[in-house]
């Protein structure tokens, strides 16, 4: 008679035999194997041998046959559960235009540091990419490799610091010229952020309700970003305002009283909800704004500063008034106060001569 709950009984001929599922017919219903033994202690263990054994054979055909594309995928679907819309959509483009292409059809069991290597080489060779766009290309392949358990050594390329350009004070004081004898919400706009440090999302989310000309407060809580439309194929990407993209870029900062006059003579009776790029419930795309920008710019004789420049300039004349490291990194919305001394604050040669004729003069 066979064990309870076994499978294992002594057969006619003496032998004890112990079942194992093997498999399933057509019609859903279990298909077994026999193991057989002398006793019935011997074919049980022969039997538990047996299915460690095929558990590992069936595990090591699993990894051999799935492909790296499987995992990505898995990978994605966990990411859009527990990061923000404008993350997944980046690591979306970044999975789709360079990893799956090169790397997708490979066997996961396959993938090596060698096949990387290729990879980050071909990433160079095909597409020329900046050392910083192939870094963040890797560090999310990185990512990618850790969800997998896979323990491949990557070296992430070195990035060249470039250099930041800023607005010296005879172009700053010509931009401003040129702003104040044509005043509109454009203009207005670059001189926000040029004396608050606003990045060009900030400013195209923001609206009057933002702004307390009372108060002379300036409130950062969203910016306007372009991201992969998941939901139309007939559109690639849209527009959304999101919350800013850390807690310290939550942030309120003062602004002075020349601007305050300013914001006043622009807003007039508007409704608080209207955009301040605008004067509309309706917010401006970033790059229809750039355009904007560039024009102001090149009717200035300044069209080789990005946006971002206003930005640099802020942190820079901030600090060279004395206007101490951790204020500017809050006022900035950076996290670390290090960005904000490595990324922004460039003392120019002027006032490095300054500070030596002054302050480490020979006395003689």
């Amino acid at each position: 008679m066979p064990r309870k709950g076994e499978n294992i009984f002594k057969r006619k001929d003496g032998r004890w035999e112990a079942r194992y599922v093997k498999g399933y017919n057509l019609y859903g219903r279990q298909l077994y194997g026999s193991i057989y033994g002398k006793t019935y202690l011997e074919v049980k263990n022969k039997r538990a041998n047996f299915l460690l054994n095929y558990k590992i054979i069936e595990e090591e055909k699993y990894k051999k046959n799935i492909r790296f594309d499987d995992k990505i995928i898995q990978w994605l679907k966990y990411q859009k559960l527990s990061v923000k819309i404008t993350t997944y959509t980046y690591y979306l483009n970044v999975v789709n235009k360079y990893i799956i292409p090169f790397l997708g059809n490979m066997p996961l069991d396959l993938l090596t540091e060698d096949s990387i290597i290729n990879f980050v080489t071909c990433l160079n060779n095909k597409f020329n990419l900046k050392d910083s766009t192939i870094r963040e290309i890797v560090t999310v392949l990185m990512q990618i490799l850790k969800y997998c358990n896979k323990e491949i050594k990557i070296k992430l390329p070195k990035i060249n610091k470039k250099e930041i350009h800023t607005l010296n004070c005879i172009e700053k004081n010509k931009l401003e010229k040129y702003i104040l004898n044509n005043i509109d919400n454009y203009s207005i706009g670059i001189l926000i952020s040029l004396y608050t440090g606003l990045r060009i999302g900030e400013l195209c989310a923001l609206q009057w309700k933002d702004i307390n000309l009372t108060t002379g407060i300036l409130s950062i809580s969203k910016t306007l970003t372009r991201v992969c439309n998941l939901d139309n194929k007939l559109s690639k990407t849209k527009l959304i305002i999101i919350a800013a993209k850390t807690n310290n870029s939550i942030r309120k900062i003062p602004i002075g009283k020349n601007l305050i006059t300013l914001l006043h003579k622009v807003k007039n009776n508007q409704s608080e909800d209207n955009y301040v790029l605008t004067s509309t419930s309706k917010f401006i795309d970033p790059r229809n704004f750039y355009n904007q920008y560039k024009k102001i710019m090149k009717n200035c004789n300044l069209e080789q500063y990005n946006f971002h420049a206003l930005r640099h300039t802020f942190a820079t004349t901030c600090t060279e008034k004395g206007l101490d490291p951790k204020s500017l990194s809050e006022i900035l919305g950076h996290s670390d106060i290090r960005i904000t001394l490595s990324l922004y604050v460039h003392p120019n040669m002027e006032s490095k001569q300054n500070f030596m004729n002054t302050k480490m003069n020979l006395n003689f």
